[in-house]
C-alpha cells in the first residue's frame, strides 16, 4: 500500500475507487464484519423422572396425580421458582388434578421410593431460512423411557399402556430442563404439547399450562416479560422447564425458540468443601456452582485407613445444571479433637460415582 501510494496522487486514487463495483466492497465488509453462522443445533441436558400411577408394579410407592382426573389446572405452582430450583407446590391442600404438596414433590425432587431417573437430552435443530435463527424439537410420540426407568429390563413385569400410535409406552413421567441464556431482546419461544408444562425465566413463571389435558400452546416474547422478570440486554439468565405427561394415550412435545439456551456444564462444580470441628462433632460444608446430572452427594471419613460412608443415604442434590446450592451436615460420631480426613463423592443420576473433593480436621 506504501508503495502505491508513492507513484498515484490522491485524486487518481479516488477514481480508482470509484471504478470499484459496490457489491464487491459491501462484500468485502460483510465478509470482514459479519457475525458467524448460528450452529445447526442446540442441545438441551434434562433428566426425566418416571413415576407409577396407582396401582403400582414396580416402584415401592406409587403416585395417584398420574392416570386421574382431567382438564386444566392452572396455579399448581408458585409463580416464583423454588430455591432448590424446582416448582413449588401453591395449593394449601390439593388442586382438581393433584393431591396435596407431599406427592407433587416427588415429581421433580429424586426420591427413589417414587421415581426412577433417566438422563436426556433433546436436539432442537435450526429452522431453515428462520430470522432471528429458530431452533425446533417436535415429537407426536413422546415417549422417551420406554424400556427404561421403572420399565427397565431388569424388571420383568412393566406398567405399559397403549398409546394412540397403537403401541405399548411407558407413561407417566416428567421432565426437567435447567439451562440458561444471554438475552440480546427480540427472542421469543413457543412450546406446544400436553400434558403440564411451566416455564421459569429468571426464576419467574412465564408459562402455565397445568393440568391434564389435550396438546396446548404457549408464546412468550422476552421483550413483553424483561420488565417482570427482571432482564437486562447483554445479561445471563436461567432458562427452566418443566413438563410432565400425566395420562393416556397421546404424548406430544414441540418447542420452537430463538432464544439461544446454552447447554449445561459437562460436570459437577465444586466451589467449596470444608471441615470444621465443633463441640458436637465435626461440622462439613460445601457449596456448589453448578451440579448438572446429579442425584446427591455421599459423605465418606476416614482415620488413617479406608474411608468409610457416613450413612446410608445420600445427601439429596439440591442443585441445578447451571446453579448450585449450598449444604451443611453435622457428623456428631466424630471426636472433637480427632484427625480425620472426609471425601465428598458426587452420584449422578445413572449411579456412576467421582470424588468431588477432600476436607481435613
Amino acid at each position: 500500500m506504501q508503495v502505491f501510494a508513492r507513484y498515484v496522487r490522491p485524486r487518481q486514487v479516488a477514481a480508482l475507487c470509484a471504478l470499484i463495483p459496490l457489491a464487491l466492497v459491501l462484500a468485502h465488509l460483510g465478509s470482514a464484519s459479519g457475525a458467524a453462522p448460528p450452529p445447526a443445533s442446540l442441545v438441551l441436558d434434562g433428566v426425566v423422572y418416571d413415576l407409577e400411577r396407582c396401582p403400582r408394579i414396580n416402584a415401592p410407592v406409587c403416585n395417584s396425580d398420574f392416570e386421574g382426573t382431567l382438564g386444566n389446572d392452572r396455579g399448581i405452582v408458585t409463580s416464583t421458582l423454588g430455591t432448590d430450583g424446582a416448582p413449588v407446590y401453591a395449593p394449601a391442600t390439593t388442586s382438581p388434578t393433584t393431591h396435596g404438596k407431599t406427592l407433587f414433590d416427588t415429581w421433580y425432587h429424586v426420591n427413589p421410593q417414587y421415581n426412577a431417573t433417566v438422563p436426556l437430552s433433546l436436539t432442537l435443530s435450526l429452522i431453515a431460512g428462520s430470522n432471528p435463527p429458530t431452533y425446533r424439537y417436535t415429537n407426536d410420540n413422546f415417549w422417551p423411557i420406554d424400556g427404561a426407568g421403572w420399565n427397565a429390563p431388569q424388571y420383568p413385569t412393566r406398567q405399559q399402556y397403549r398409546g394412540d400410535d397403537g403401541a405399548q409406552h411407558n407413561f407417566h413421567f416428567t421432565y426437567a430442563v435447567h439451562s440458561s441464556f444471554v438475552y440480546q431482546g427480540g427472542e421469543s419461544f413457543t412450546f406446544t404439547g400436553d400434558d403440564d408444562v411451566w416455564i421459569f425465566v429468571n426464576g419467574k413463571r412465564v408459562v402455565d399450562l397445568g393440568g391434564v389435558h389435550a396438546s396446548q400452546s404457549a408464546t412468550v416474547s422476552l421483550d413483553a416479560v424483561a420488565a417482570s422478570t427482571g432482564l437486562v440486554q447483554g445479561q445471563s439468565y436461567t432458562f427452566d422447564f418443566f413438563f410432565a405427561e400425566r395420562h393416556t394415550t397421546g404424548s406430544h412435545f414441540k418447542l420452537d425458540t430463538s432464544v439461544y439456551l446454552q447447554q449445561a456444564p459437562s460436570a459437577v462444580t465444586l466451589a467449596r468443601f470444608a471441615a470444621e470441628r465443633t463441640r458436637t462433632g465435626t461440622r462439613l460444608v460445601w457449596r456448589t456452582a453448578a451440579e448438572p446430572g446429579l442425584a446427591g452427594f455421599r459423605l465418606e471419613r476416614s482415620s488413617g485407613r479406608a474411608f468409610r460412608a457416613l450413612g446410608a443415604a445420600l445427601v439429596p442434590a439440591r442443585g441445578q445444571s447451571v446453579r448450585g446450592a449450598s449444604y451443611r451436615i453435622l457428623d456428631r460420631t466424630a471426636r472433637p479433637q480427632g484427625h480425620y480426613q472426609y471425601r465428598l463423592v458426587g452420584v449422578d443420576l445413572g449411579g456412576s460415582t467421582r470424588v468431588l473433593g477432600i476436607a481435613r480436621t
